[in-house]
């Protein structure tokens, strides 16, 4: 586990988004519709390998997580990983679900990330831990998911 203080949180800043709701569109699709459409031309266009290298990309979520778990001392990280071994074969009913849940873990690890930059600026010479009022539960975080998820 690292200092608080030590953890170099810059890379979370990220550009405000314009989703432009003004424009005209021939479409105006939800994100889930058009998540199907995109994976309808990924599977169209994508050779077997380049196909197999996106399926499994979603493994990099494991990864990710249990390091952030480390590098924090949070081990609720290792809970966020949707799809734990990814590497095993296994007939996937619904691509687009998977890929939303990697969405939504990701958001939820980003802004728990941005709430433990918060902590820094506020406490910097505090630990993860020593600070365990502070923390949200655990029942505290799965309702942060099943309200993101909704």
């Amino acid at each position: 586990m690292v200092k608080m203080n030590k953890i170099n949180f810059n890379s979370l800043n990220l550009p405000p988004v314009d989703i432009e709701q003004q424009r005209k569109r021939w479409l105006n699709l939800d994100i889930e519709t058009s998540a199907y459409v995109m994976v309808f031309f990924l599977v169209l266009f994508l050779s077997d390998e380049e196909g197999g290298r996106a399926a499994l990309s979603l493994q990099f979520d494991e990864s990710l997580f249990s390091s952030l778990a480390n590098l924090t001392g949070d081990d609720y990280f290792r809970y966020l990983c949707p799809m734990k071994y990814t590497h095993m074969l296994r007939y996937h009913l619904d691509v687009v679900k998977d890929l939303r849940t990697h969405m939504m873990s990701i958001d939820f690890a980003y802004n728990e990330l941005l709430n433990l930059k918060l902590k820094q600026l506020q406490t910097p010479d505090s630990l993860p831990d020593d600070s365990e009022n502070n923390t949200p539960s655990h029942s505290d975080k799965v309702e942060a998911i099943e309200a993101v998820a909704v």
